[in-house]
């Protein structure tokens, strides 16, 4: 494999892109858990198969959102895959992932 100049370097790893994805995991869950807790903060909507009241929804939103960015800041946690924020973060992410349909206000 051959060495990358630094000019291919920059162009590739250093735009906003390439720099998000050098460490995926902390950009996705700071974006992915700001937006959780705005819309947990301020949506008067629920899914309609999603408990009795809206909140539960509103609680479990802003929950997953903070789980996403208190992993997001965690550092070198995620060397350690099993730490709690780590946990907490999958989850969050599964949260999403059964619930993607329904992320909306």
């Amino acid at each position: 494999m051959r060495k990358m100049t630094k000019q291919k370097y920059q162009q590739v790893w250093g735009t906003q892109i390439g720099k998000d994805c050098i460490n995926l995991d902390y950009a996705l869950s700071k974006w992915l858990g700001k937006r959780l807790v705005h819309l947990g903060t301020h949506t008067n909507t629920r899914p309609l198969d999603y408990a009795d009241d809206n909140q539960t929804w509103n609680r479990d939103l802003i929950a997953h959102g903070e789980s996403l960015l208190a992993y997001s800041k965690s550092g070198s946690d995620h060397i350690n895959v099993q730490t709690r924020k780590h946990r907490a973060a999958k989850e969050a992410m599964r949260f999403v992932a059964a619930r993607f349909g329904q992320l909306w206000d």
